[in-house]
């Protein structure tokens, strides 16, 4: 039973900024939990926190992979349990911080990956049939074969439907008897914190990272990953942010209108976030935008993490 402190939320909210100043406080290390920043070469378009900005505090599953490569959640949850474990034998607290719902789930609740690896054909026979018969079609075949699925898979995420006619294929059975096991009361001894504001200041926020994201260069960073004939085809490159730039790069929409289209869909990921992470029962809420300053934050974050990190340094003591 490990200790865990979860930082959870939607995008442009600040959780990265609040866990490094709770770890320094707490003698804490950060594990992220982002689908996109573990890319090395995907920086700016996912808003990845500077070697400053972490002031020090060491930063794990971070650009541990290039989008050259296939990485499933299944490889997520392995590496990010190894670093938890790592960090406790340390003797340090560590603080899953992100806000990629699967990621996070995969943690808490010790989802149970099949243990197989799809075929290469039968990989490339779906994905064929994604080319033939669109999004819509694969629906229409999971749906006849796990209804529960399909309710659970968002609109445009063909890898999850992919994955989840995979699993039925290979082994029988249906991904949503495992989707389910996520619900379950996390298998970790955690303390799970959620960040929230009012609507209308994360859209401010959303709107700010992205005009920040355009200033530093953005067009550039995606021109340069489209020079690679092994990058452009990525599916990482399907990520908000991503995606618009090489709509507007291939001429189909101007600049204006892919800036406005990243904040757009930025928008609807963050109500998609919530609507994930508020069925998490166990966790804690902050208003962080009624709260005066991000002291008041912190404090606020730190009496909630005491026992936890407070029964870390007794053990140590004992030890």
């Amino acid at each position: 039973m490990k200790p865990l402190i979860v930082i959870i939320g939607p995008t442009a909210i600040g959780k990265s900024a609040v866990a490094v100043q709770l770890a320094e406080k707490i003698d804490g290390e950060i594990v992220s939990a982002d689908s996109v920043q573990v890319y090395r070469e995907l920086n700016i378009g996912s808003a990845k926190i500077s070697e400053d900005e972490k002031r020090g505090i060491p930063h794990h599953l971070l650009d541990i992979v290039s989008i050259k490569e296939e990485f499933s959640v299944a490889q997520y949850q392995h590496l990010a349990e190894c670093a938890i474990g790592s960090i406790v034998a340390r003797g340090k607290i560590p603080i899953l911080v992100g806000g990629s719902g699967l990621y996070v789930s995969s943690i808490l609740f010790g989802y149970k990956f099949p243990q197989h690896e799809s075929t290469g054909r039968l990989r490339q026979q779906l994905l064929q049939e994604h080319d033939q018969k669109g999004e819509a079609g694969l629906r229409e075949q999971l749906a006849a074969i796990d209804p529960a699925a399909v309710q659970k898979i968002n609109r445009g995420d063909s890898r999850r439907l992919i994955r989840a006619l995979e699993v039925y294929s290979l082994t029988g059975e249906k991904a949503s008897l495992e989707m389910n096991q996520r619900l379950q009361r996390p298998t970790q001894k955690t303390v799970i914190l959620g960040l929230y504001i009012e609507r209308a200041q994360l859209y401010r926020n959303i709107e700010l990272r992205v005009d920040a994201m355009m200033s530093r260069g953005l067009v550039n960073e995606v021109q340069q990953l489209l020079t690679d004939e092994d990058c452009a085809f990525s599916k990482a490159l399907l990520a908000v942010g991503y995606k618009e730039i090489i709509g507007y790069l291939k001429g189909e929409y101007t600049l204006e209108f892919a800036v406005q289209l990243i904040k757009r869909n930025t928008r609807r990921f963050a109500k998609r976030q919530l609507t994930w992470f508020q069925r998490y029962q166990h966790a804690i809420w902050l208003p962080i935008d009624h709260m005066v300053g991000k002291g008041e934050v912190l404090a606020a974050l730190m009496e909630h993490c005491a026992p936890l990190y407070r029964q870390q340094t007794h053990q140590e003591e004992e030890v």
